[in-house]
């Protein structure tokens, strides 16, 4: 399904073949960290993801759904290709302030189930939607759906729903029982509140029409104060990661010199402190390093919000979901 879609920000693949009587796919490396990641290295600082940031990597991925959503047949019929585990786990952002939506894994045609598909659900629990627990369906909405869980998560920084344990979990999902960001933090901005909740809403139809029409609205709620998206995600990166970003160069700078290839850039690259323009890179390893592009700004939101770790959400209910959990210091990009 990889080889149907070509966005910047979806994994590219680069070949596929068989070899010694086993199949393998060659994706793109991408040089960056997840948002799992650059969530966990928030919290351990004690710093806050910031809200704008979090708002363009969610209208970037909203992009990335919505062309595999605009898959076509041969025959020119709509095909769309739904993703069906959009979590944090799932987007990286590149050290360059890139952003890339991988593991399409679970992925399928919209349309055509299969019997493992109707008897076992799929995916990431907290992330499937109420229409996925019920009768095992998904389409576009149900990306939306996802993508609405992930951002919640990201800006609240806990699940969106309060449960105890997996069957009060399926019951508040398939109710739609969604606490409101402004209800777990303070002063959440509305704005961002009503998107999300649009997002989240238990009837498909009620969502978005379209992950087009979620990107326009996460963008429409952007400050501009963040002008440039790539260059603040380059930014953020630096300051979060930086020493894993020198790591992660001199590996590569390693494997490229075994297989004889100069490994010059991928040194300037790692000692880059994000105030000068990404380096070029020779075309041999330009796969290595995708570029990064800029899909548009918008109007004005808030600032920051409490972002915490993938393996703290099962300690989300300690204080009870009318509680507000103190915000920690502003990380400033």
């Amino acid at each position: 399904m990889l080889s149907r879609m070509d966005h910047p920000n979806i994994i590219r693949s680069i070949e596929f073949g068989k070899s010694q009587d086993r199949y393998f796919i060659v994706l793109e490396h991408i040089w960056g960290e997840s948002l799992t990641t650059l969530c966990a290295l928030c919290h351990k600082r004690g710093l806050s993801f910031p809200l704008d940031a979090a708002l363009y990597v969610g209208a970037g991925i909203a992009d990335a759904l919505d062309h595999a959503h605009s898959r076509v047949d041969p025959e020119g019929a709509p095909a769309p290709i739904i993703h069906r585990d959009v979590t944090i786990n799932n987007v990286m952002l590149t050290y360059e302030g890139g952003l890339k939506v991988v593991d399409f894994g679970l992925a399928k045609t919209s349309g055509r189930l299969s019997h493992t598909d109707m008897n076992q659900i799929k995916g990431t629990l907290v992330y499937l939607a109420p229409e996925q627990l019920v009768i095992g369906k998904d389409g576009p909405a149900t990306d939306i759906y996802q993508l609405g869980v992930l951002l919640y998560k990201l800006t609240v920084g806990r699940e969106p729903v309060a449960a105890s344990n997996m069957e009060e979990l399926v019951q508040a999902v398939m109710r739609g029982s969604i606490l409101k960001p402004s209800a777990r933090v303070a002063n959440f901005p509305k704005p961002v509140e009503m998107v999300l909740m649009t997002a989240l809403a238990r009837k498909p139809e009620r969502r978005f029409k379209s992950a087009a029409d979620f990107a326009a609205a996460l963008r429409d709620l952007i400050s501009p104060e963040f002008k440039e998206g790539p260059r603040e995600l380059q930014v953020l990166l630096d300051r979060l990661a930086g020493d894993r970003r020198e790591s992660q160069a001199r590996m590569i700078s390693q494997l490229l010199r075994r297989e004889g290839i100069d490994a010059t850039n991928a040194e300037l690259l790692a000692r880059s402190d994000g105030k000068d323009e990404p380096k070029e890179v020779p075309a041999e390893i330009s796969g290595l390093f995708p570029r990064a592009s800029d899909p548009g700004l918008g109007s004005p939101a808030a600032s920051v919000m409490r972002a915490e770790p993938e393996d703290d959400a099962e300690d989300e209910d300690e204080d009870g979901p009318d509680q507000t959990p103190p915000l920690p210091t502003p990380l400033q990009v």
